[in-house]
């Protein structure tokens, strides 16, 4: 869960309680950046110019080099232009069932770069008819260039002033494949002035079918007769998730790194948080990382993750510049809207890659990455090939409290079993309220007949107030005097125990629904019907694009809306009829003050519930609302129950005083007179 809807929930809680208590008493960022410092401010790359922005040289790689690295004699190195014909290269494909791969990827030859990634087993929207999630994305600066995922920039050797330019129209291609894999190979050249190899610059994907990694080799080959050292690559990484959620935007990049003593510190930066306009945002990396374990761009449901490979002879990636890592502020191209300046629709991340020895002539070395692409999913996490790695970090509904995670996990092995048996999340949701409300039944009844004695006494508590109302040292103590000889002396907390119980289980429900992948596009009802079909998103009945409106609407204490949504508005009317019926409603008629806070109560707590639920996702709201029409029903089953054994008890306190009286009241007869014999 995120912290703002984390904020909203517990505020509507506690407030609620705050009300209810008193009315009883009768009383009336660890991601948030600072500002970019003044030499990371930079503009957007242009042909030949770095697209980090970054201007500072990377930290020192100490190293015993096996060659000595001289400057430059005055010949000109350049890169050799290519002329790209065929622009797009397809590998996997989008229909699992056909090709049998996780994902297709469009692969750009102009760049060497991949242009868009659709995953196999997802769809973008609940109405479409075929899968394909577009998980990365073109995207541009605010200049306008063209961004895509794995692209190089400038490239810069050591001991050489010329700056090499790998970003377009640089890239022989080359592919191959079996029954397996698929390979495709880029290759750019430097050549000196007499347009002789010197150093080969290899980029290679590779995707097997059934998985969901891709292969991603950089590779440089000397073909000089001097050591070359490569001091910069600028590499980007992934680009372009889009925005799943309407309410909170949890796009972020996120980094892990390992530290001397083996652990695995994540940091990560939401995009909510980047700066726009120019600005590079680094992400912080901890003092003590010994290397970059991976990094990854995620939205709520979706990651690209990349995961660099220690070469053979090294123990630790040692070729990513300083385990530098900065975000790029991006746009989406423009469809035609107006785009609006002060808010960035995408990014990404930039590192550099360098060699931390120099390579000498003939020599050849490789860096091997591993990029994850596919669902945010702790079910793939757990699997043993990736449960070593903390991929489970990129998750951001774990609960604001630990102590609640294992409620969280009983609530995914209920559903999922319900699941299991109806196939149907919405009714496994139905379900479990009625599940709750069985174990919870006894407490709940419990409650009522405390509440409903409750307000039989109130007369004698009017009485005590009035007699005793100018000492209060002695009212306390009649009144409670008078709650223990009720057996009322825990009715305070009685009143309020159900909903403290089922407070934990909202918001573990709420981290079992709403980041939780295996719900997306699962409803109530089928996506035909375009209503209560994502139980992980609000149920929009009415999207506000139905009225020409594109983006959604900033609302104070709700957030960003985008549609009409039911359920939430279902659910305050519930929270209405449960305050009107509840027991407590009958115990302000004696006391003009509790009255008139209980008609606020009936009224203000269901106006709180709409306000700080009305954007939450559709399988928390549907339970809620489920489980307090339930509690309504009950109420009206308990009240009922109530009045039976009271009246029962009139009636048989009648029945018994009228048998005594009987008794009493019967005349006894005269004695016959005695019989005479004559």
């Amino acid at each position: 869960m995120d912290k703002d809807d984390i904020k909203r929930m517990i505020t509507a809680f506690v407030v609620c309680m705050v009300i209810m208590l008193g009315w009883q008493y009768f009383a009336g960022d660890k991601n948030k950046l600072a500002p970019p410092s003044p030499d990371s401010q930079a503009t957007p790359a242009q042909d030949g110019e770095p697209l980090s922005g970054v201007s500072e040289t990377p930290e020192p790689v100490k190293s015993a080099a096996p060659a000595e690295i001289k400057a430059a004699t005055g010949t000109n190195w350049r890169v050799m232009p290519v002329e790209t014909t065929d622009l797009e290269l397809l590998i996997g494909s989008r229909i699992k069932e056909t090709g049998g791969y996780k994902a297709e990827i469009q692969l750009d030859n102009a760049t060497a770069s991949v242009r868009q990634v659709m995953l196999s087993e997802y769809k973008w929207k609940v109405t479409d008819k075929e899968t394909g999630y577009p998980l990365l994305n073109p995207a541009q600066t605010g200049r306008g260039r063209e961004v895509l995922s794995f692209m190089f920039g400038t490239m810069k050797l050591k001991g050489r002033s010329e700056v090499f330019d790998l970003s377009k129209g640089v890239w022989q291609v080359t592919d191959s494949s079996d029954d397996e894999t698929v390979t495709v190979t880029y290759t750019a050249s430097i050549v000196d002035e007499n347009a002789n190899s010197m150093l080969d610059v290899i980029k290679e994907y590779s995707y097997q079918r059934d998985n969901y990694e891709m292969g991603f080799d950089i590779r440089f080959v000397n073909h000089s007769d001097e050591p070359i050292e490569v001091s910069e690559l600028e590499f980007i990484g992934p680009v372009g998730p889009l925005r799943e959620d309407p309410r909170t935007d949890l796009r972020a990049v996120t980094a892990a790194y390992l530290s001397g003593s083996g652990t695995l510190k994540t940091e990560r930066t939401m995009l909510s948080k980047v700066s726009p306009g120019e600005a590079i945002d680094p992400v912080e990396k901890p003092a003590d990382a010994v290397e970059m374990n991976w990094f990854a761009v995620s939205n709520k449901f979706f990651a690209a993750v990349m995961r660099p490979q220690p070469v053979e002879s090294a123990q630790h990636v040692d070729y990513l510049a300083g385990k530098m890592l900065r975000i790029v502020p991006l746009y989406l191209p423009d469809d035609g809207l107006a785009r609006i300046e002060a808010k960035i629709d995408s990014f990404s991340e930039v590192t550099k890659v360098i060699t931390p020895e120099p390579l000498t002539a003939g020599d050849s070395i490789n860096y091997n990455f591993k990029v994850y692409l596919g669902a945010i999913d702790k079910r793939i996490f757990d699997e043993p090939y990736y449960a070593n790695l903390g991929y489970e970090h990129l998750i951001q509904a774990s609960s604001c409290f630990c102590a609640l995670d294992w409620i969280t996990v009983v609530i995914l092995g209920l559903m999922n079993s319900i699941y299991a048996l109806i196939h149907n999340y919405g009714v496994a949701v139905i379900v479990l309220v009625l599940l709750m409300r069985l174990v919870l039944h006894p407490i709940t009844k419990k409650s009522q007949i405390s509440m409903s004695k409750m307000g039989k006494i109130q007369p004698m508590i009017k009485e005590l107030n009035d007699k005793y109302g100018n000492n209060k040292a002695e009212l306390n103590r009649r009144t409670m005097e008078l709650y223990k000889e009720y057996g009322l002396s825990q009715s305070m907390l009685l009143g309020c125990l159900p909903m403290f119980l089922q407070m934990p289980i909202w918001i573990s429900l709420y981290t079992a629904v709403n980041s939780n992948v295996a719900l997306r596009h699962q409803g109530l009802f089928p996506a035909s019907w375009h209503w209560l079909n994502d139980l992980s998103a609000p149920d929009r009945l009415i999207p506000f694009s139905a009225f020409g409106v594109t983006s959604p609407i900033d609302i104070p204490m709700i957030g960003p809306i985008d549609a009409i949504n039911l359920l939430p508005m279902l659910l305050c009317v519930a929270m209405y009829l449960q305050m009107k019926l509840s027991p407590q409603a009958a115990m302000g008629g004696s006391n003009p003050q509790a009255a008139q806070q209980q008609a606020m109560m009936k009224y203000m707590m269901p106006v709180m519930m709409l306000l700080f639920l009305y954007t939450a996702p559709s399988g928390l709201n549907l339970y809620i609302m489920a489980s307090t029409f339930a509690g309504v029903y009950e109420q009206k089953r308990i009240r009922k129950h109530i009045e039976q054994q009271d009246a029962a008890a009139v009636v048989g306190t009648v029945a018994t005083t009228a048998k005594v009286g009987n008794k009493l009241g019967e005349k006894k007869k005269k004695p016959r007179p005695p019989i005479r014999y004559q």
